[in-house]
């Protein structure tokens, strides 16, 4: 791939998850966007050089950039990856047209943005800051309006919506677990109770 110059040097950073020594990297998005990457979490340094910390993932016809699905350390803010259940809500949701939707602890706003092709209004709700900087990211990524807003579930939440969507944290977890996109208290189900 690096045969293919700055396309092919992309393409093993963002989507292969390879290893990129800095000056490559740098030479191929400049030192603005390296430096944007940095404060926005998405690089790791290690002996091997720079490693994205984020994957593009294809859902429905769109893409979404979440953090990667295999963390070596797990972090409190970590944002869920699209794994089989983010798919499986994905492709069951009923796709009519609505009037508004929520997408509650919407993660990389996947749920949000999918709503957004068939519902006049659309938002999306996390109590993680960088999981609203995903979804915000995403949305502009994709081309959509939806809105992306700081809640614990239904507490900052006023309205009527036509359709409610949700992808919990779902794994059992003891008082005090910070990672923050899995924590489901005690038996996992503290959230979708």
């Amino acid at each position: 791939l690096r045969d293919h110059g700055v396309l092919g040097t992309a393409i093993l950073f963002f989507l292969l998850q390879q290893p990129i020594q800095l000056q490559e990297l740098r030479g191929c998005i400049g030192d603005h966007a390296l430096s944007a990457l940095h404060r926005m979490g998405w690089l790791s340094l290690g002996g091997s050089g720079v490693r994205c910390r984020v994957s593009l993932y294809p859902c429905a016809g769109q893409f979404f950039w979440t953090d990667h699905s295999a963390p070596l350390e797990p972090w409190g803010e970590q944002v869920y990856w699209l794994g089989e259940d983010s798919y499986t809500l994905a492709y069951c949701t009923s796709r009519m047209p609505r009037q508004r939707s929520l997408d509650l602890c919407t993660g990389s706003g996947v749920h949000a943005i999918l709503a957004a092709g068939h519902c006049g209004e659309s938002l999306g709700i996390d109590i993680n800051p960088r999981a609203l900087e995903f979804g915000r990211l995403n949305a502009t990524f994709n081309g959509c309006n939806t809105q992306f807003h700081s809640s614990d579930c239904y507490a900052q939440v006023t309205g009527d919506f036509d359709l409610i969507t949700l992808n919990p944290p779902f794994a059992p977890a003891p008082a005090g677990t910070s990672e923050l996109y899995r924590a489901g208290g005690p038996t996992g189900e503290t959230v979708t109770d």
